[in-house]
């Protein structure tokens, strides 16, 4: 049997606005449509083990910036990770291009696990292995 259960953070606890937008309508939840509540923890019970996703930290648009996976299971280690967002970046800004992976770090082990450049049109550049992948950086585009 499996169950899940799903926490959202609250509009007003992060650095993201609390309201993204309005609406010119009164036939609608307002506070559903143009509140910003970021999901803030995931947990899956399954055969009796318990596996969790929590978002610890949260950039100027609701992503999560820095998370933590654990489960039930003994002799796991918990896995934190902080991820790096093109999101700041001048070209994507200008062009309205969210959510592209910049860096994906592991910091219970110290590692990167994933690094991305992108051009002036939001396009990947270039892309180093995942964790496992021995194969050189390859490039994606010109």
């Amino acid at each position: 049997m499996r169950s899940a259960n799903q926490l959202y953070n609250s509009p007003s606890a992060g650095p993201y606005p609390a309201q993204i937008g309005t609406l010119f309508t009164t036939t609608l939840n307002t506070d559903l449509l143009t509140k910003l509540a970021p999901l803030n923890q995931r947990t899956v019970q399954q055969d009796g083990d318990t596996y969790t996703w929590q978002a610890l930290a949260f950039d100027r648009y609701g992503n999560a910036v820095q998370t933590k996976r654990f489960n039930s299971i003994p002799g796991q280690t918990p896995v934190q990770e902080q991820v790096t967002l093109a999101n700041d970046d001048a070209y994507n800004q200008a062009k309205w291009v969210l959510g592209q992976v910049k860096q994906k770090v592991n910091q219970t082990l110290g590692q990167t696990v994933y690094s991305t450049t992108y051009n002036a049109n939001g396009l990947p550049q270039r892309k180093l292995p995942r964790q496992g992948d021995s194969s050189n950086p390859e490039l994606l585009a010109a």
